[in-house]
């Protein structure tokens, strides 16, 4: 029981840190999705969608899938042949939240 205390605890804690685009929730959302597919979001967008995700439960664990599903929609919404913008942001929709963002070449 304490240790389900501890992790509801934990939880809770980071769920508050995901509010800023400086949050180090935030930055791994954003470094992992650049490594998984070279999409950049903007890490202002992130705090909304990470909530989504979340919807209060722990972040812990979810830092690669939120980047997946990042990836998924960015790279469904730019065909590689689009790709050659890269540097222009553009927003693409995770879960009904706008996240902003540019592939990087």
């Amino acid at each position: 029981m304490k240790k389900q205390i501890a992790a509801l605890a934990l939880a809770t804690s980071l769920m508050g840190c995901a509010t800023t685009g400086t949050d180090p929730i935030v930055v791994q959302v954003a470094n992992e999705t650049y490594k998984i597919c070279g999409w950049l979001p903007v890490t202002e967008t992130l705090a909304n969608l990470i909530s989504t995700i979340v919807g209060g439960g722990a972040i812990i664990g979810q830092v690669e899938q939120i980047a997946q599903e990042i990836c998924a929609a960015a790279t469904t919404a730019i065909p590689k042949s689009g790709r050659l913008y890269a540097g222009k942001d553009i927003t693409v929709i995770v879960r009904g939240v706008p996240v902003t963002g540019h592939f990087v070449r």
